[in-house]
């Protein structure tokens, strides 16, 4: 036979605290705490009870980058004091910005053509290139050439074997799958070539329009037939203007290089305005297209700021 122990239970009293006002309080903050939760977490705030937007960008996008700064010219003359620093600080911003680049610092006629060649293979594969190249560049014929460090241009006939033409490079980006090729040349600082023949019967001051580039964007430091400012500092004045906007989200291209182009014809008093060619293109900002994120406060956790608030009041007047 099962005998089971009786044990006796102990009466506790209840708190007198239940029933009162600052119990009910309680209670109600508890509550409104608990059906929060999930939709908090969800915000995901910083830590200051602060709520950040997220911003879509494009920095998922394949985005491929060939930069180029020529400073230190062997034979042609003046050399350039910005190009080297302006390829180190775009190269920095557009690796900042999703962007894979090749780098070259002062590239002879060989060292261009191969990362040109290289750059190519890169475009296979991507959605975006970009060219930027600082340096001495001129036209002839309509075909714009990007100078080299080890060019020797004493005629006319010198011209397309000693530089690089942009028409290659084009060319190159014309045959990729890329839906948006973006060509930024602060190249036209001066004319190079000093032989007053070759100047008179072969070149144009500056650079010429570019030719038909599909999804192409051409950007120049300076108008057709002008000569651009290489820069008292750092920088070139085209690209010390380009760094300072191009990681600003909400700028499309043409916005940007409108902004750009305002600036440096502010600061040279319309001596030297950049211009740009292209063709209809879908919106592209380096930074996204979106509005720079919004930091506002979360307003369930307002809420249960003032609930503390109550709570604390109603407990001093009990």
């Amino acid at each position: 036979m099962a005998y089971r122990q009786h044990i006796p239970k102990t009466i506790f009293p209840m708190p007198r605290i239940i029933g009162t006002p600052a119990f009910c309080t309680l209670l109600l903050l508890v509550v409104a705490t608990a059906s929060l939760l999930p939709r908090m977490a969800a915000a995901a705030p910083d830590g200051r009870g602060l709520q950040r937007l997220q911003v879509e960008s494009k920095t998922s996008q394949n985005k491929v980058a060939l930069v180029i700064g020529n400073s230190d010219y062997a034979t042609v003359t003046p050399k350039l004091n910005n190009p080297v620093h302006d390829a180190d600080d775009m190269a920095n911003a557009l690796e900042s910005l999703g962007f894979r680049v090749l780098l070259l610092h002062d590239g002879s006629l060989g060292d261009m053509k191969a990362k040109v060649a290289e750059f190519g293979d890169m475009l296979k594969h991507a959605q975006v290139g970009l060219v930027y190249f600082a340096g001495h560049g001129l036209q002839t014929g309509g075909i714009n050439f990007l100078v080299p460090v080890d060019a020797r241009l004493t005629a006319a006939a010198d011209i397309a074997n000693e530089t690089l033409s942009a028409q290659e490079i084009s060319d190159r980006m014309d045959k990729s799958n890329t839906s948006l090729n973006i060509v930024i040349l602060d190249a036209c600082r001066d004319n190079p070539v000093r032989s007053a023949t070759v100047a008179r019967n072969a070149l144009l001051q500056g650079l010429a329009e570019p030719s038909n580039l599909r999804g192409g964007f051409f950007a120049f430091a300076t108008a057709q037939g002008k000569v651009a400012a290489d820069g008292l500092g750092r920088n070139g004045l085209f690209t010390s203007h380009l760094l300072k906007l191009i990681g600003q989200p909400g700028l499309d291209l043409g916005a940007l290089f409108n902004q750009v182009g305002i600036a440096v014809k502010t600061d040279t008093d319309n001596q030297q305005e950049p211009w740009v060619s292209h063709s209809p293109l879908e919106p592209f900002c380096f930074a996204g297209c979106n509005p720079p994120e919004i930091v506002q406060p979360i307003p369930e956790q307002q809420t249960i700021h003032q609930i503390t608030i109550s709570v604390k009041k109603t407990n001093e007047r009990h």
